[in-house]
């Protein structure tokens, strides 16, 4: 084989593997395995007897190694000198806090997201409709608020994220 029939063939062979990769690093966010949640519950009890509670959202991962993960968000995230952090979990969809507080007045909401699956962090009810830009790897994703006291809800705005879980309660005292 001449040098130059064997560098053709090392580029297309580097080429198809990095289509693989990349396939492989963008499949999983094509399938929601949140809608399949009831018959994973169901095939569970038929095969074992016994009963599966997924309280969280239901992930996949391809890379490094084939993965499916459920993430629930825990705890109260409490607002300091006018900010108030929201952080993206490790994996998932969700946030590191089920909850959150602040006092009334100007707020700074801040949500950090580690993953490679861009998020980011909004709020609604009580007269506010407010979201920071979406993010991804190390990102952060925020905006200010003037709020007064009372209930709002915090999640992702990107579609699928908050149907998906990521969606917590802020009190505004």
């Amino acid at each position: 084989m001449s040098p130059s029939k064997r560098n053709k063939l090392l580029i297309g062979i580097g080429g198809a593997v990095g289509l693989l990769v990349v396939v492989l690093l963008i499949a999983p966010s094509f399938f929601d395995l949140n809608k399949y949640k009831p018959e994973l519950v169901s095939e569970v009890k038929k095969a074992t007897g016994r009963d599966l509670v997924l309280d969280g959202p239901v992930t996949l991962s391809l890379l490094p190694t084939p993965s499916v993960g459920v993430s629930k968000a825990e705890g109260t995230a409490q607002a300091q000198n006018g900010t108030l952090d929201i952080p993206v979990a490790a994996s998932g969809l969700a946030y590191k806090f089920a909850d959150a507080t602040a006092d009334a007045g100007q707020l700074t909401i801040k949500s950090e997201n580690p993953q490679s699956t861009p998020h980011n962090i909004a709020i609604e009810g009580n007269g506010a409709d407010d979201k920071g830009k979406i993010v991804a790897s190390g990102g952060v994703s925020e905006f200010n608020a003037d709020l007064k006291p009372g209930d709002y809800t915090f999640f992702c705005s990107v579609p699928g994220h908050r149907e998906g879980g990521m969606e917590g309660k802020l009190t505004v005292k």
